[in-house]
């Protein structure tokens, strides 16, 4: 899929060599990470709230909200303070970090 231009869903990151890596959806960009191993850099996604870039470490990922993508059912990025509305609002099934959905063995 396209990565459309202005889409709050969009996520990246530096690949190998310094190549500019773009994603339409964090879940793609954690499906890369999980590929790709040691020689991601800097991954960033989205965040739902504020649609402001940032860094994909520092949130938190929703799993299974009422929100989802453009593509269905996505990973919804949201800031740790912001963590306890959105589930009040939108009941994902869990929120999890990026050190946790990125570790071996996570499905």
């Amino acid at each position: 899929m396209a990565v459309r231009p202005g889409s709050h869903w969009t996520a990246g990151a530096v690949g190998p060599g310094g190549t500019v890596l773009a994603f339409d959806t964090p879940g793609c960009l954690l499906r890369y990470a999980r590929r790709g191993g040691q020689a991601l850099r800097d991954p960033w996604v989205t965040e739902y709230y504020t649609a402001v870039r940032t860094d994909a470490r520092v949130v938190l990922y929703a799993e299974g909200s009422a929100v989802t993508g453009p593509m269905g059912e996505d990973l919804v990025p949201i800031a740790p303070e912001r963590a306890a509305t959105f589930a009040t609002d939108h009941h994902p099934r869990r929120v999890l970090s990026w050190s946790t959905l990125t570790a071996p063995g996570w499905h």
